[in-house]
């Protein structure tokens, strides 16, 4: 909210001159200021609220789940590629013939 300051007013830093101009004299900085003295209590403050540790369980949660399904994935590639493998080769040799080509023999894996 606009207030109207006077000559030895105070005015914190972060203040906003809407109408006229300000001269100031800096009296103090950092942790010794009003925001400051703010962040060191909120600091000072500690703890976790139960909504961030709800949050965190959760996260760690779900960070578990997708290493376990990213490990699972990569293990079971390898698995199925045999298979995958001649079914796409059959599905290309079938699609060869139906344009009149002539398959021999598709590529084996051996």
């Amino acid at each position: 909210m606009p207030v109207t300051k006077k000559v030895g007013d105070e005015a914190y830093s972060g203040s906003i001159v809407k109408k006229g101009e300000m001269t100031g004299v800096v009296i103090a900085t950092g942790s010794n200021t009003f925001f400051g003295k703010t962040a060191k209590l909120v600091a000072s403050a500690g703890g976790k609220s139960p909504a961030q540790e709800a949050m965190f369980k959760i996260g760690n949660f779900l960070i578990i789940v997708a290493v376990v399904l990213a490990v699972i994935m990569v293990a079971s590639i390898p698995v199925a590629m045999p298979t995958v493998f001649s079914i796409t080769l059959a599905l290309g040799a079938l699609n060869l013939s139906k344009k009149k080509a002539i398959v021999s023999r598709p590529m084996s894996l051996s």
